[in-house]
């Protein structure tokens, strides 16, 4: 566990909290991940403005990727611009996150044959190890760093099946997801994360897709089940005002 510690510290700069760029990265992709983890984390609160220049700021850069970046929340509706007006946070918005959970259980169930046909020694070790990683970060209340491994867990399920390209998808739609998840993770304190893990792991070991299947719907069935009422009462000025 101490060598997987390391090596996450050393792929993220040294930081859990990914606020240094990697080598591999273009400017316009590190501000698109560390702006994303700053409104995932809430960071930058829902509903607040944001302006290219205190960004471009805050993450050592010039306003033109934080320009980028913004655009391209902009598409999945986290980011609300307005001419001549600049640009805010969106609301946490209950609509967005269904739709989310909807693709993401259609796209992520439909992988398993292929997972349990195609997986291999080494990606099961690669699981196991980001297992340990869950444990060490839900044992020590780390909750952005156990969502980024939970989010990885499903990444290495989709690539075992040559499927990255249709996780990307997925991650650009499931911010709003991800914004709801960490706030669950701070606020309801018996969700059963990586026993749901554990228990999808298993089920690809055995080979048993239909039974991976089942845990999966259940296990992203419960997130969109969160206690909203209590996330609410929480944080009440980060919600949209409900429909109807």
């Amino acid at each position: 566990l101490c060598r997987l510690m390391a090596a996450a510290n050393e792929k993220n700069g040294g930081s859990s909290m990914y606020t240094t760029q990697s080598v591999k990265e273009t400017r316009r992709d590190y501000v698109l991940r560390e702006l994303t983890r700053l409104i995932i984390s809430c960071e930058i609160k829902p509903g607040a403005a944001v302006s290219e220049q205190e960004l471009a700021d805050r993450l050592g850069v010039s306003r033109t990727p934080v320009r980028e970046a913004m655009v391209e929340l902009a598409k999945s509706r986290i980011l609300e611009t307005f001419p001549q007006r600049g640009c805010k946070i969106s609301l946490i918005d209950y609509s967005l996150i269904q739709e989310a959970i909807f693709v993401r259980t259609i796209l992520e169930s439909a992988i398993l044959d292929e997972v349990c046909a195609k997986v291999t020694e080494e990606d099961l070790q690669l699981l196991e190890k980001n297992l340990l990683l869950q444990n060490y970060y839900l044992e020590n209340r780390m909750a952005m760093d156990l969502l980024e491994s939970d989010n990885e867990f499903h990444m290495i399920l989709f690539e075992i099946a040559d499927k990255r390209q249709t996780f990307q998808l997925i991650s650009n739609l499931s911010i709003h997801f991800d914004r709801l998840r960490l706030l669950g993770l701070s606020t309801i304190k018996d969700i059963k994360i990586v026993e749901d893990h554990r228990a999808i792991l298993d089920a690809v070991k055995a080979g048993d897709a239909h039974r991976a299947r089942q845990i999966l719907e259940g296990h992203i069935g419960k997130r969109s089940q969160l206690n909203e009422a209590e996330i609410r009462q929480a944080h009440p000025d980060y919600f949209a005002p409900k429909e109807g």
